[in-house]
């Protein structure tokens, strides 16, 4: 997703994006008859999947919020990872300690209010 300006204050960093469109991988997925995708276009979903949340994490982001509803599907049938509500900036040799993210997809590690890497 490109990235066309932002506005910081000492609370948060507001991003202003592209607009991507209405279609998460959630309405994708539950618009097929079969719900699910040719090994080839899940493969290369994942992989673009994995490369945004590795560019951030080389940035320095994390997420925290990954799932269907925010990865977005453009018109060329290419993943963008979108809300970045909960996302933060972290150090990989700290773990983090905030309750955050969808409930349905929290990891055990958060749900039980322990410490987690990001």
């Amino acid at each position: 997703m490109k990235l066309f300006a932002t506005i910081e204050n000492p609370r948060q960093i507001n991003m202003i994006m592209e607009f991507i469109g209405t279609k998460s991988l959630l309405k994708v997925i539950k618009g097929f008859k079969s719900k699910k995708f040719s090994e080839k276009t899940a493969a290369r979903l994942f992989k673009q999947v994995v490369e945004g949340v590795s560019y951030c994490h080389s940035k320095g982001i994390v997420h925290r919020d990954l799932k269907l509803e925010n990865v977005m599907i453009d018109e060329e049938k290419n993943a963008k990872i979108i809300d970045f509500g909960f996302a933060i900036s972290f150090n990989p040799a700290k773990k983090l300690t905030m309750f955050c993210g969808t409930p349905q997809y929290i990891a055990p590690e958060i749900i039980k209010k322990g410490c987690y890497y990001g």
